[in-house]
């Protein structure tokens, strides 16, 4: 198949499931990672979101927060704005929270105050990430660059938030607003940079009207981790050691390192392989909360707890459109 036939840009709010003559397309669909991670922590939820169509109940904070900071340290490197970062923050967050989409989340009695302190971590996280970038920012060759790839005949599209130049080779990284940083072993078996990983190998990357291949994985995967771009506000203790207030978590290095090589491509393939053969079969089970599976903070909550047939969908209409 030629590539350019996958020439897509990711659109707001990830990839719907593509449907024809109402039975899903399973064979024109183009998957992002999300939707694969989607069914990773919750098939049921993947069903809802991306088959069913529900829309997300609501959005909370932290979403308004990491969207605003991704999109802050995205123009100040597209725009060499590195001594504009806190005005680019305040602008990014203001807009980004004044999206109809948090709407729900402002008749909470929190929300003012919550919307107050995402406002500031967001400023903090951008303005440092300036301080320390700024002097690598001619390593960055590439920012948000959309790509396509095929894995085991599916069709896959997304962006990759930074390709840099690194001392071994070309580096990957990936800039996370999580609250803590996964354990290694679930870093080196996450689907995000195993399916980026196979597409800067074998992939197609586009910018404006130019197509190339990269053809090399990664000299190095970096899970870039930005709440270690912000400073302890109160005293705390982690393993047996005291932060006093102002210190930087993580030390202030904000990179963790997973290990990637040229042997993850043949393993990343065949696990992509077993869940997309999974969704393909149906195979879409709830997370059962009585085991502990499932955290109760699902953007679906109510709509799993009530079941899907006592809410206000037509689920049969929904699919046969």
């Amino acid at each position: 198949m030629d590539m350019t036939d996958l020439r897509i840009v990711e659109p707001p709010g990830g990839f719907p499931v593509t449907k024809k003559k109402g039975r899903i397309d399973w064979k024109n669909h183009v998957f992002h990672y999300s939707q694969l991670a989607s069914y990773t922590k919750c098939p049921w939820m993947f069903k809802l979101k991306y088959i069913y169509g529900l829309d997300e109940e609501m959005k909370g904070i932290g979403a308004a927060r990491g969207s605003a900071i991704h999109d802050s340290i995205y123009k100040i490197k597209q725009e060499d704005l590195w001594s504009s970062a806190i005005d680019v923050a305040i602008k990014a967050y203001d807009d980004e929270i004044d999206d109809e989409s948090y709407n729900d989340s402002k008749e909470e009695k929190s929300f003012e105050k919550e919307s107050k302190k995402g406002r500031d971590m967001c400023i903090e996280v951008v303005r440092n990430y300036a301080i320390r970038e700024e002097k690598n920012k001619n390593r960055v060759m590439f920012s948000e660059i959309p790509f396509s790839v095929l894995i085991k005949g599916n069709k896959f599209a997304g962006k990759i938030d930074e390709i840099r130049d690194g001392e071994d080779g070309i580096e990957l990284v990936d800039f996370k607003s999580d609250l803590a940083v996964p354990s290694l072993i679930c870093l080196m078996n996450s689907l995000q940079f195993m399916i980026y990983g196979i597409a800067m190998n074998d992939g197609m990357f586009f910018l404006g009207e130019k197509e190339f291949k990269i053809n090399s994985v990664p000299s190095k995967v970096v899970w870039y981790h930005l709440r270690h771009l912000t400073a302890y506000k109160r005293k705390s203790y982690n393993n047996g050691v005291t932060f006093n207030v102002g210190d930087m978590k993580g030390g202030g290095n904000p990179e963790v390192i997973v290990p990637w090589d040229e042997f993850e491509i043949d393993r990343s393939a065949e696990e992509v392989r077993k869940i997309i053969g999974a969704i393909k079969g149906n195979h879409f089970y709830k997370r059962p909360a009585s085991v502990g599976a499932c955290n109760g903070f699902c953007y679906h909550n109510e709509t799993c707890v009530s079941g899907v047939t006592s809410c206000d969908y037509n689920v049969e209409e929904l699919l046969t459109k």
